[in-house]
């Protein structure tokens, strides 16, 4: 098994699925322009994020089983990101119509609390920069903790008048491309596609396999990726 036999296999048939049954939806007004938005957006965020880890040996990649590296990555570790976006994407867009919202329109957050979380992840990055467990065993879940739930939070803030009242949407996608993407990934460890450094990570696995930091690696992205769809959707229509 290979890196892009992988893709083949478990990621590219539900892309390709999701393409043509949502194309109707994918180029209405605001969809394909949040799209293009949002992957830019993973792209500029993802590909640092994942490089440091890969330099840090928090997790690698077996030779032989990708085609080259685009720095640190293989292309197909690349080629993922887009991809799972794309696959929550699709899911969003499919299951929307058949997920009501909720009856609730909270406020819209003031943008100070936006620079608030702003301020609060800068201080706390820069005094947990020498932290002796940032580089031990924590190290897995502190690099997905640090990096990607304030993301969350700011999403929150800036829309949630948009975001709660789809929230029944925004957990069933990210329940189910989260948890396929997550056993998916159990048969490419098996498989030892990648593996992961047992003095980064901080124990418990998933079927004894999968660390469970990875697992929510998967939950988040989806999350963060189903959110910026919704926010630069409305930001485009209006």
């Amino acid at each position: 098994m290979t890196y892009l036999r992988f893709h083949l296999l478990f990621v590219v048939p539900w892309v390709a699925l999701g393409l043509v049954t949502q194309s109707s939806r994918w180029m209405a007004n605001g969809h394909w322009q949040a799209t293009l938005i949002t992957l830019g957006i993973v792209y500029g965020f993802t590909v640092p994020w994942d490089n440091w880890a890969v330099k840090r040996g928090i997790w690698g990649f077996r030779p032989g089983t990708y085609t080259f590296r685009i720095f640190e990555l293989p292309v197909e570790e690349c080629l993922f990101f887009g991809l799972q976006s794309l696959m929550a994407i699709g899911v969003t867009l499919a299951l929307e119509p058949c997920i009501p919202d909720l009856a609730w329109q909270p406020a819209r957050t003031p943008l100070w609390v936006c620079g608030l979380i702003t301020t609060i992840w800068v201080v706390v990055g820069w005094r947990v920069w020498r932290w002796p467990g940032r580089v031990g065993r924590p190290a897995y879940a502190f690099h997905i903790g640090f990096w990607m739930v304030p993301i969350v939070l700011l999403q929150l803030a800036l829309g949630p008048d948009l975001l709660l009242p789809k929230l029944p949407l925004i957990t069933g996608v990210m329940v189910l491309v989260g948890t396929y993407l997550t056993l998916a990934d159990v048969m490419a460890v098996r498989w030892k596609l990648w593996f992961f450094d047992e003095r980064q990570i901080l124990g418990p696995k998933w079927f004894r396999i999968l660390p469970w930091e990875e697992a929510v690696f998967f939950y988040l992205t989806t999350l963060l990726v189903v959110q910026s769809l919704l926010l630069w959707r409305w930001f485009w229509r209006s």
